[in-house]
């Protein structure tokens, strides 16, 4: 603090050095942590189409509807479907949350908390939708669309080739991935 009156700089308090140098080191220390937290961002994770089974996923797996024909009848439920299991062989514990989205993103549901054995199932509508997995226990993951209460399963054309999906960052596939 200056006196009126007086020139030069005022020596500092001992306790306020203490305190100005935690702080100093509090920021830093957060700056690092942060510049940690951007690496989820630069890792690449699997595209998988829908329905897909059996499917290992080791941290992070996106599962999409892509090649999806319309419902014959609008007023027709669909259920995405969602089984877990764990990839370290039965009677395993292992937990998974998991974001069911259409792929326009205007609708996101979740997060659901899913557990080994479990099966999650979302009513869904007409649109293409994605399943975002995110788990870390190493899980296997069965995805599946069933039209008005029938066990038909829509998904890929039969031609299409499941290995054309491409790697995606997450900061770029889910830049705008908002509740």
């Amino acid at each position: 603090m200056r006196v009126p009156g007086q020139t030069g700089i005022q020596e500092i308090n001992p306790i306020n050095k203490i305190i100005y140098r935690a702080n100093t080191i509090l920021v830093l220390l957060l700056v690092i942590l942060s510049f940690g937290c951007f690496d989820l961002h630069s890792q690449n994770f699997p595209i998988y189409p829908i329905p897909s089974y059996n499917t290992a996923v080791d941290g992070y797996a996106d599962f999409m509807n892509i090649h999806s024909s319309p419902p014959q009848n609008n007023k027709d439920r669909r259920q995405l479907i969602v089984h877990m299991k764990s990839a370290n062989g039965p009677n395993q514990p292992c937990q998974a949350t998991i974001w069911v989205y259409c792929l326009d993103l205007t609708t996101i549901l979740g997060p659901y908390s899913l557990a080994c054995g479990e099966t999650l199932s979302v009513p869904i509508d007409e649109r293409q939708w994605g399943v975002m997995v995110e788990s870390t226990d190493k899980v296997i993951v069965d995805v599946w669309i069933e039209e008005g209460g029938s066990k038909s399963i829509q998904g890929m054309l039969p031609d299409s080739d499941p290995h054309s999906f491409p790697l995606c960052k997450v900061d770029e596939c889910f830049a705008n991935f908002t509740r």
